[in-house]
């Protein structure tokens, strides 16, 4: 039963470790142009990081892909949207 929790614990604490890697990591590359991003993950992930890396990849590629996504209140955003859908209406009829 000890070994159990033992293991539970060492487990918790490198899936702590590894976030904060990948926090790490993912806030540095942000601050890079997406063409340095690469050379600077190829630098800081050694060939026992490769998962790490992939991961880090995925988060930026996500953040990527977002763009402004938020960045503004969705009021804002809404009265564009009702525009947009009233133009249609009136294209269409």
């Amino acid at each position: 039963m000890n070994v159990r929790r033992i293991s539970a614990f060492v487990l918790l604490i490198m899936n702590a470790e590894t976030w904060q890697k990948l926090k790490t990591l993912f806030h540095a590359a942000l601050d890079l142009g997406p063409a340095d991003r690469a050379a600077f993950l190829a630098t800081e992930c050694d060939d026992g990081d490769a998962d790490v890396r992939s991961q880090v990849e995925e988060l930026l590629s996500a953040h990527d892909d977002a763009g402004t996504f938020l960045n503004s209140p969705a009021w804002e955003r809404s009265s564009v949207v009702v525009s947009e859908e009233s133009e249609d209406l009136s294209n269409s009829s």
